[in-house]
Protein backbone atom coordinates (compact mmCIF):
# COMPACT_ATOMS: atom_id res chain seq x y z
CA UNK A 1 0.00 0.00 0.00
CA UNK A 2 0.81 3.47 -0.21
CA UNK A 3 1.39 6.08 2.47
CA UNK A 4 -1.73 7.59 1.59
CA UNK A 5 -3.37 4.32 1.34
CA UNK A 6 -2.13 3.65 4.49
CA UNK A 7 -3.53 6.27 5.96
CA UNK A 8 -7.32 5.80 4.57
CA UNK A 9 -6.76 2.53 5.41
CA UNK A 10 -5.90 3.34 8.88
CA UNK A 11 -8.38 6.18 9.16
CA UNK A 12 -11.07 4.03 8.24
CA UNK A 13 -10.30 0.88 10.68
CA UNK A 14 -10.07 3.38 13.60
CA UNK A 15 -13.38 5.41 12.64
CA UNK A 16 -15.32 2.06 12.29
CA UNK A 17 -13.80 0.56 15.31
CA UNK A 18 -12.95 -2.75 14.46
CA UNK A 19 -11.28 -4.94 16.58
CA UNK A 20 -8.70 -5.57 13.95
CA UNK A 21 -7.20 -1.69 14.26
CA UNK A 22 -4.54 -2.35 16.79
CA UNK A 23 -3.42 -5.24 14.99
CA UNK A 24 -3.28 -3.97 11.34
CA UNK A 25 -1.65 -0.73 13.00
CA UNK A 26 1.21 -2.44 14.84
CA UNK A 27 1.77 -4.65 11.29
CA UNK A 28 2.13 -1.47 9.81
CA UNK A 29 3.96 0.63 12.51
CA UNK A 30 6.72 -2.21 13.55
CA UNK A 31 6.97 -4.90 10.88
CA UNK A 32 6.32 -7.31 13.25
CA UNK A 33 5.68 -10.67 11.82
CA UNK A 34 1.76 -11.90 12.34
CA UNK A 35 3.07 -14.35 14.64
CA UNK A 36 4.68 -11.83 16.90
CA UNK A 37 2.09 -9.87 17.36
CA UNK A 38 0.03 -12.33 18.34
CA UNK A 39 3.45 -13.35 21.25
CA UNK A 40 3.56 -9.49 22.04
CA UNK A 41 3.12 -8.75 25.53
CA UNK A 42 2.83 -5.83 27.73
CA UNK A 43 6.71 -6.58 28.92
CA UNK A 44 7.95 -6.74 25.80
CA UNK A 45 6.94 -2.25 25.76
CA UNK A 46 9.83 -0.39 27.87
CA UNK A 47 11.94 2.61 27.72
CA UNK A 48 15.90 2.62 26.22
CA UNK A 49 17.94 5.17 27.03
CA UNK A 50 14.62 7.33 27.28
CA UNK A 51 13.15 6.35 24.34
CA UNK A 52 9.84 3.86 24.11
CA UNK A 53 10.55 0.31 22.48
CA UNK A 54 9.16 -2.95 21.63
CA UNK A 55 11.50 -6.05 22.71
CA UNK A 56 10.59 -8.56 19.73
CA UNK A 57 11.65 -12.01 21.20
CA UNK A 58 8.21 -14.21 21.12
CA UNK A 59 6.43 -15.91 18.58
CA UNK A 60 3.28 -18.18 17.90
CA UNK A 61 3.40 -20.92 15.61
CA UNK A 62 0.72 -21.81 13.27
CA UNK A 63 0.70 -25.37 15.44
CA UNK A 64 -1.25 -23.29 18.09
CA UNK A 65 1.84 -22.56 20.46
CA UNK A 66 4.09 -19.87 21.66
CA UNK A 67 7.43 -19.81 21.51
CA UNK A 68 10.37 -18.36 23.69
CA UNK A 69 11.94 -17.03 20.40
CA UNK A 70 11.20 -15.65 17.16
CA UNK A 71 11.08 -17.35 13.24
CA UNK A 72 14.75 -16.75 12.96
CA UNK A 73 15.54 -16.65 16.65
CA UNK A 74 16.93 -13.09 16.41
CA UNK A 75 15.90 -10.59 18.90
CA UNK A 76 15.48 -7.16 17.83
CA UNK A 77 14.39 -4.36 18.71
CA UNK A 78 11.56 -1.45 17.34
CA UNK A 79 11.20 2.02 18.43
CA UNK A 80 8.22 2.89 19.16
CA UNK A 81 7.13 6.10 17.00
CA UNK A 82 4.62 8.75 18.08
CA UNK A 83 1.68 7.49 16.12
CA UNK A 84 1.95 4.23 17.51
CA UNK A 85 2.06 5.34 21.11
CA UNK A 86 -1.16 6.66 21.33
CA UNK A 87 -2.16 3.81 20.28
CA UNK A 88 -0.29 1.60 23.13
CA UNK A 89 -1.64 4.39 25.44
CA UNK A 90 -4.97 3.53 24.53
CA UNK A 91 -4.98 0.02 24.54
CA UNK A 92 -3.39 0.75 28.21
CA UNK A 93 -6.19 2.82 29.12
CA UNK A 94 -9.03 0.39 27.99
CA UNK A 95 -7.01 -2.27 30.28
CA UNK A 96 -5.05 -0.42 33.04
CA UNK A 97 -4.56 -3.68 35.04
CA UNK A 98 -2.88 -5.15 32.49
CA UNK A 99 0.38 -7.42 33.77
CA UNK A 100 3.29 -7.46 32.07
CA UNK A 101 2.46 -11.04 30.96
CA UNK A 102 -0.67 -10.50 29.26
CA UNK A 103 -0.98 -9.56 25.94
CA UNK A 104 -1.10 -6.50 23.89
CA UNK A 105 -3.13 -6.98 21.25
CA UNK A 106 -6.48 -8.24 21.22
CA UNK A 107 -6.49 -12.90 20.80
CA UNK A 108 -8.84 -12.77 17.86
CA UNK A 109 -9.36 -16.38 17.44
CA UNK A 110 -10.07 -15.76 14.22
CA UNK A 111 -6.47 -14.26 13.99
CA UNK A 112 -4.94 -17.21 15.54
CA UNK A 113 -6.29 -19.39 13.23
CA UNK A 114 -4.65 -17.87 10.81
CA UNK A 115 -7.48 -16.17 8.78
CA UNK A 116 -6.09 -12.44 9.52
CA UNK A 117 -5.78 -12.40 5.86
CA UNK A 118 -9.33 -12.98 4.91
CA UNK A 119 -10.57 -10.22 7.18
CA UNK A 120 -7.93 -8.05 6.06
CA UNK A 121 -9.30 -8.32 2.52
CA UNK A 122 -12.85 -8.21 3.21
CA UNK A 123 -12.11 -4.62 5.02
CA UNK A 124 -10.12 -3.44 2.38
CA UNK A 125 -12.39 -4.35 -0.28
CA UNK A 126 -14.75 -2.22 1.16
CA UNK A 127 -12.12 0.84 1.46
CA UNK A 128 -11.76 0.19 -1.80
CA UNK A 129 -8.32 -0.33 -1.77
CA UNK A 130 -6.27 -3.28 -3.36
CA UNK A 131 -6.14 -6.72 -1.11
CA UNK A 132 -2.90 -7.49 0.65
CA UNK A 133 -2.13 -10.26 2.98
CA UNK A 134 -1.63 -9.28 6.80
CA UNK A 135 2.04 -10.40 5.58
CA UNK A 136 1.96 -7.45 3.74
CA UNK A 137 1.64 -5.16 6.64
CA UNK A 138 5.45 -5.89 7.15
CA UNK A 139 6.16 -4.91 3.60
CA UNK A 140 4.22 -1.72 4.01
CA UNK A 141 6.68 -1.13 6.99
CA UNK A 142 9.97 -1.99 5.72
CA UNK A 143 9.05 0.15 2.11
CA UNK A 144 7.58 3.01 4.27
CA UNK A 145 10.94 3.32 6.52
CA UNK A 146 13.36 3.17 2.91
CA UNK A 147 10.82 5.79 1.48
CA UNK A 148 11.74 7.59 4.28
CA UNK A 149 15.31 7.79 4.03
CA UNK A 150 16.01 4.75 6.69
CA UNK A 151 19.56 2.94 5.69
CA UNK A 152 18.37 0.03 4.78
CA UNK A 153 20.76 -2.21 7.46
CA UNK A 154 18.54 -0.37 10.18
CA UNK A 155 15.74 -1.72 8.12
CA UNK A 156 16.83 -4.97 8.09
CA UNK A 157 18.20 -4.91 12.13
CA UNK A 158 14.41 -3.86 12.63
CA UNK A 159 12.59 -6.63 10.96
CA UNK A 160 15.16 -9.05 11.75
CA UNK A 161 16.09 -10.10 7.98
CA UNK A 162 19.56 -11.92 8.55
CA UNK A 163 20.45 -11.42 4.44
CA UNK A 164 20.87 -8.07 2.51
CA UNK A 165 19.82 -10.35 -0.01
CA UNK A 166 16.46 -10.11 1.44
CA UNK A 167 16.31 -6.22 2.09
CA UNK A 168 17.29 -5.70 -0.98
CA UNK A 169 14.41 -6.65 -3.03
CA UNK A 170 12.94 -4.10 -0.56
CA UNK A 171 15.53 -1.29 -2.07
CA UNK A 172 15.16 -2.36 -6.17
CA UNK A 173 11.29 -2.33 -5.40
CA UNK A 174 11.16 1.29 -4.05
CA UNK A 175 14.25 2.46 -5.82
CA UNK A 176 15.43 4.27 -2.73
CA UNK A 177 18.84 3.23 -3.70
CA UNK A 178 19.01 5.71 -6.36
CA UNK A 179 16.43 8.43 -5.27
CA UNK A 180 18.38 11.58 -5.01
CA UNK A 181 21.59 10.15 -6.44
CA UNK A 182 21.98 12.78 -9.73
CA UNK A 183 21.67 15.59 -7.20
CA UNK A 184 25.50 16.45 -7.27
CA UNK A 185 25.25 16.82 -11.64
CA UNK A 186 25.24 19.98 -11.81
CA UNK A 187 26.63 21.50 -15.55
CA UNK A 188 24.57 24.00 -16.22
CA UNK A 189 26.23 27.91 -16.05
Amino acid sequence: LSDSQIRLFLKTAEQAGTEWFPIWAFGIYTGLRSGELIALRWKHIHHHEGKPIISVQESWTKQGEYKPYTKNKMLRTVPINSSLQLIIDHLRHVNPSAAPEDFVLPQLSTWRQGDGAKELGAFLLGCNLPKIRLHDLRSCFITQCLLCGVPPIVVMRMVGHSSLKTIMRYVRLVGTDVLGQTEGLNFSS
